[in-house]
């Protein structure tokens, strides 16, 4: 049977669990959850197609509006995407930090929190995925770390905007290379919040220093020194926080709001 059909014989092992849990409110919620269940323990994969909207109808009892209703909730946290056309539907996505960043804004401007809060979060977090990257020496993750590297040496000095780019690579590699998934999401969430809505200005002179921190930082990580590579990343951090105290170096205030956009 075709791997991207949902009639097999996984959601109709588990219909017997469905049925237990649909009744009552949010019924729509709950069936999200089922579809998930049931696509995770088939074994499907980022590309698979899901099933028809008939056949998930069949399988799961519930009426379209319902299923479209479960379905436009996946595809809001970005698990899903919906392919159209002939041969179209549910399809599995490539799950990734900007989806859960997303919805993390929402809560993050309903808390009312600010950029200082959140620059406060990455010093205190940085640090430590900086840490754990040494420790976690995890090959592709050092690869990338070291293209990164070695193509900010590349960037001239006086290109600010090729120059920020490859320093924002640095932090956003660093922040996902822990080892852990949990760690690695909420540091590649954190990094995809800030660099989103703020944007930085580095004068010529912080760019060189910027540059070589950047390296030592690298180094330390390469060579699994993991105290050395959080001491100079919590180094970094702090020194900016305070040039951008004094030079406002971020396109936003430390006291404006986080949006959801």
């Amino acid at each position: 049977m075709d791997k991207g059909s949902a009639s097999s014989e996984r959601p109709r092992r588990s219909h017997q669990q469905w049925e237990r849990n649909r009744g009552g409110n949010k019924i729509a919620e709950k069936l999200a959850r089922q579809i998930i269940d049931d696509t995770l323990s088939a074994g499907r994969k980022p590309g698979d197609t899901l099933a028809t909207e008939s056949e998930m109808m069949s399988i799961y009892d519930v009426a379209r509006a319902t299923l479209r209703e479960a379905l436009r909730l996946l595809e809001l946290q970005g698990v899903i995407w919906i392919k159209r056309g002939p041969g179209g539907g549910p399809v599995l996505a490539e799950v990734s930090p900007e989806h859960f960043a997303k919805m993390a804004k929402l809560h993050l401007q309903v808390r009312g929190s600010t950029y200082g809060e959140l620059f406060e979060a990455r010093m205190a977090f940085e640090p430590l995925m900086a840490r754990l990257a040494a420790r976690a020496q995890h090959p592709a993750g050092l690869e990338e770390l070291r293209r990164v590297i070695d193509e900010s040496r590349q960037v001239k000095m006086d290109d600010e905007l090729e120059f920020q780019r490859t320093a924002t690579d640095f932090h956003v590699v660093l922040a996902r290379i822990s080892g852990n998934s949990v760690l690695d999401l909420f540091g590649a969430s954190l990094q995809d919040v800030y660099q989103t809505g703020a944007a930085v200005r580095t004068p010529l002179a912080r760019r060189r220093k910027t540059r070589a921190l950047h390296g030592r930082i690298a180094e330390a990580v390469f060579d699994g020194d993991a105290d050395l590579a959080e001491q100079l990343m919590r180094e970094h951090m702090e020194d900016f926080d305070r040039a951008n105290k004094r030079n406002h170096l971020h396109s936003v205030h430390y006291d404006t709001r986080i949006r959801w956009e």
